[in-house]
C-alpha cells in the first residue's frame, strides 16, 4: 500500500513547491546524471541558516547564489 501525504498533494494542488518536493525534484535530476554542481542555503525552523555546495571552488558557488539571486528577481518581476 502507498502512503500519501495529503500536505504534500494539497501544496501540488495549489501550485506550491514544499522543501520535500523540490528536494525530490532535485534528486531525481540526478540520478537522472543531470546535475553538476549545487548549492544551497536553507533555513531551519528554528531561523538558523546553513549553506553547503558540492566540492567546486568557492567562486563558483558564488557566481551560482549569484545567478539564483538573479532568476528570482526575474520570475519576481515577470509576475
Amino acid at each position: 500500500m502507498k502512503t500519501v501525504d495529503f500536505l504534500e498533494k494539497k501544496a501540488e494542488k495549489n501550485g506550491e513547491v514544499t522543501v520535500k518536493s523540490l528536494i525530490e525534484h532535485l534528486l531525481l535530476a540526478i540520478n537522472r546524471d543531470e546535475i553538476e554542481s549545487v548549492v544551497y542555503v536553507a533555513k531551519s525552523k528554528n531561523g538558523e541558516l546553513d549553506m553547503g555546495c558540492n566540492n567546486m571552488p568557492q567562486t563558483e558557488a558564488i557566481g551560482l547564489l549569484e545567478c539564483g539571486k538573479q532568476l528570482i528577481f526575474e520570475d519576481m518581476y515577470e509576475g
